[in-house]
């Protein structure tokens, strides 16, 4: 019973944390809002938010990691009403593109915690991973067995934040340009033109 209260206190000092800094981090500039001032936002001591979350990028990261699991089955069962898998995933894209845009400038940090995570804590499986598994797999699949399936969402995730990255580095609004190379790598393959210059 004992260790149960302890992790709701846990986690309702974490969302304390969240529900304090997600304004302070999206509101304004990112760079200017130091720990400290989340700190004081949420009430808590520097210890206890250094106990929750490493940095801002963390507290972000787990913010947008709420939103997402907060319309995630309800995303999941929209696509999975969608026949092609190419299709499924396009939609899928499109949605996640549509989010990311008007938060271009929050995201940087939030990618490049998400790939530290990604190095440092490599055997844990990652929510979004969870999501593709579940979207490759339905409603039918070519994988053979679980562990394909695993991997092929190990590699969507990277991919996507390698598309997230290469569209953050550049000029354009959106991400759907960047979005669609990635599927069409991750469906298709990679095609040498011999020949071309």
């Amino acid at each position: 019973m004992e260790g149960r209260k302890r992790v709701k206190q846990v986690e309702a000092t974490r969302q304390k944390i969240m529900l304090a800094a997600f304004p302070l981090l999206t509101g304004g500039s990112y760079d200017a809002v130091s720990m400290e001032e989340i700190a004081l936002a949420a009430a808590v001591s520097r210890t206890s938010l250094y106990n929750h979350f490493d940095d801002k990028a963390a507290i972000l990261d787990a913010c947008f990691a709420d939103e997402f699991s907060a319309g995630a089955l309800e995303l999941l069962g929209r696509a999975t009403k969608i026949s092609g898998r190419r299709e499924r995933l396009a939609y899928v894209f499109d949605v996640f593109a549509k989010w990311a845009a008007p938060k271009k400038t929050l995201l940087l940090p939030v990618v490049l915690h998400g790939i530290r995570q990604s190095l440092a804590h490599s055997h844990e499986v990652h929510p979004l991973q969870a999501f593709f598994v579940a979207l490759i797999e339905c409603p039918a699949s070519n994988a053979d067995d679980k562990n394909d399936l695993e991997m092929l969402a190990h590699y969507l995730r990277h991919m996507y934040l390698a598309a997230t990255l290469r569209w953050l580095a550049s000029e354009e609004p959106g991400p759907e340009m960047f979005f669609a190379e990635m599927l069409s790598l991750f469906l298709d393959g990679a095609e040498v033109k011999r020949g071309t210059t």
